[in-house]
């Protein structure tokens, strides 16, 4: 059998490479550069990647260029038709795609996707109680093991599987249990129980009527009982009558006396079902996600089966703790904070919190998550001008988190101190995290600036002082280097969702203990006559803008610009260029000395930007 190799030159994928995306960052739900071997109708191998998250995955090669299936089953270099992804006329590894015009990234757009997200969560919850107890107490959480028709019994040894869930050794063993009994600070314990029940280690798995290729994409040459994966429905009823059967298999199984129902809503807290196998192809419902089982009604001693987490067993690099309990955060709530990634994305948090990315071991997520969503930490405690103590989210030693507001009573910031020596938080550095928070939106997977949808977490980070600027993630933790202070001339500057810069807010002399267990900060100023109750928005506005010679300061009523008094105009660097008398509903103000560039003008409280073109 001939083997296609892959390079940058000649698509050669080495070993070296393959090594280098195993140990490197692999995303929870979004998994990156996970190698796949699949075989060409004429015998070839062809070694390639898969990308994605459950609600949109695809192949290929290292460069980024995007492999599909054609009609007669091989795989190719795909293109755009239209607004349609299909197969080129070049086999894949048979070619230099960029030698024959092809280009890489070649994807869903960012608006299909957000329509897949929508359709996908039409059945995504239940609405979760906001009770004091939620998210605590103890969480039996079932594991179900599934092989296909075509497929021999799983090989693994049982303790290798089980030590992922459950080993506790020492506090410190990288399982399921330890990290939410650590990230919870003793408030949530969540113990998993295996079905069928092995043969000592032996693992003994529920065997589907249907071969695997039944639950892989339909191909008319290669796979012709596949499903549509353009067809939701046909996908869902497949792998919700799967799930069905293999509770079915199960459920006598299970002691009546175990709890399951933690919570006593009716439901089984979370079945875990671990397929046999890898991901595999384009589109593929064989990937590690989080649903519900909305479509069927199945029960275990009475107690319907709803969340569930469905994960691969085989595949390299992500059935690991990290993703795991990436995916359970999903069954308590917690939203996903990646962006759907074309490669240029923003990277709203990174490796600082587990719903974004996962490396192994799992870090843990920041307080403002874990106090709305998770319910292990008290809300962050808003604060004046001052000088201040934070000890690490780690080590859950109240104060962890300080709340700072903002002119708009939506948005806000979050300072926080995350130590990597504190277990389960292996993060890039030590030092204070400042966040900006808008709670007008749920998680971040919904980003689509185009649409104006923007992040509800965002960490400022160096070299970003833009909504549209990647900076360096790596290096959000200030308290190090030359990082000390945090302010309209400082690297990063603040600001928020919209671009605009935050003018009065300073936090300066940010030092880490000598024993690196907490930080000090000193608060200077922070938004002046800031009242969250009688906050009135949008208050005055600017046109033209775009101008270039002058713009007129609009006020929305009468009553509001006497009390205003004077408008200020700042450059981008936070230097007063100009401040105007307010005299008038209408004010106009001379511009024409001013550059072009982007400009703020303050009048009160309130800033606006302004380009002048």
């Amino acid at each position: 059998m001939k083997t296609i190799s892959i390079s940058s030159f000649h698509l050669i994928i080495t070993s070296v490479l393959v090594c280098f995306f195993v140990t490197t960052r692999v995303n929870a739900a979004y998994l990156e550069n996970i190698p796949v071997s699949v075989i060409q109708p004429n015998g070839d191998t062809l070694h390639i990647y898969a990308s994605g998250d459950e609600f949109y995955n695809y192949l290929h090669d290292e460069n980024g260029y995007t492999i599909i299936q054609n009609n007669q089953g091989y795989y190719m270099y795909a293109t755009y038709e239209g607004d349609k992804i299909v197969p080129s006329h070049f086999i894949a590894g048979a070619v230099n795609p960029s030698h024959v015009g092809l280009k890489p990234y070649v994807r869903i757009s960012a608006r299909e996707y957000q329509e897949r997200r929508a359709q996908w969560f039409n059945h995504e919850d239940i609405p979760r109680s906001k009770s004091p107890t939620r998210n605590q107490g103890k969480m039996n959480n079932l594991v179900v093991f599934i092989r296909f028709a075509d497929e021999e019994e799983i090989t693994k040894p049982f303790t290798t599987i089980e030590s992922i869930y459950n080993n506790q050794t020492t506090t410190t063993s990288n399982s399921m249990i330890n990290y939410f009994e650590t990230t919870s600070y003793g408030k949530l314990s969540i113990l998993s129980h295996f079905f069928p029940e092995p043969d000592e280690n032996q693992i003994i798995s529920y065997q589907d009527i249907y071969p695997r290729a039944y639950y892989k994409p339909y191909n008319e040459t290669t796979n012709p009982e596949g499903y549509d994966p353009d067809d939701r429905d046909e996908r869902i009823e497949r792998e919700h009558l799967l799930l069905v059967r293999a509770i079915e298999f199960i459920a006598s199984s299970v002691p009546a006396d175990l709890n399951i129902d933690y919570d006593n809503d009716g439901n089984v807290d979370n079945v875990c079902f671990v397929i046999k196998g890898a991901t595999t192809a384009w589109a593929d419902l064989l990937w590690p996600h989080r649903w519900s089982l909305f479509s069927e009604e199945v029960y275990i001693n009475e107690k319907r089966v709803y969340d569930y987490n469905f994960m691969l067993l085989d595949a390299t690099g992500y059935f690991t703790n990290a993703v795991l309990s990436h995916e359970m955060q999903h069954t308590l709530g917690f939203p996903d904070l990646y962006h759907y990634n074309f490669g240029k994305d923003l990277v709203p948090c990174g490796n600082w919190d587990i719903m974004e990315s996962n490396p192994n071991p799992p870090q843990q997520s920041g307080a403002y998550m874990k106090w709305k969503y998770g319910n292990w930490l008290d809300e962050p405690a808003l604060i004046q001008p001052g000088t201040y103590s934070l000890n690490s989210i780690g080590s859950g030693i109240e104060p962890v988190s300080y709340k700072i507001p903002s002119s708009d009573p939506k948005q806000f910031f979050v300072l926080e101190f995350r130590n990597r020596k504190d277990d389960f938080d292996k993060v890039p550095g030590t030092g204070l995290l400042i966040y900006r928070i808008n709670t007008n939106w749920i998680g971040n997977a919904g980003y689509n600036p185009g649409k104006g949808v923007f992040d509800e977490v965002y960490i400022y980070r160096f070299n970003s002082n833009t909504p549209y600027e990647q900076g360096l993630i790596s290096r959000a933790h200030f308290g190090i280097l030359d990082r000390f202070e945090f302010n309209v001339s400082s690297n990063p500057r603040p600001f928020l969702t919209d671009g605009t810069y935050v003018l009065d807010l300073d936090i300066s002399d940010i030092t880490i203990s000598e024993l690196e267990d907490q930080v000090t900060f000193t608060v200077n100023s922070i938004p002046l006559g800031i009242n969250e109750n009688k906050y009135e928005k949008g208050n005055f506005s600017i046109y033209p803008n775009p101008a270039n010679n002058y713009v007129e300061i609009c006020f929305s009523n009468s009553k509001l610009f006497s009390s205003r008094g004077y408008a200020h105009i700042y450059d981008v660097q936070g230097l007063l260029l100009k401040t105007v008398a307010i005299n008038n509903e209408i004010t106009s103000i001379d511009i024409s000395s001013l550059a072009k560039g982007f400009y703020i003008i303050k009048i009160g409280n309130e800033v606006k930007k302004l380009i002048i073109k």
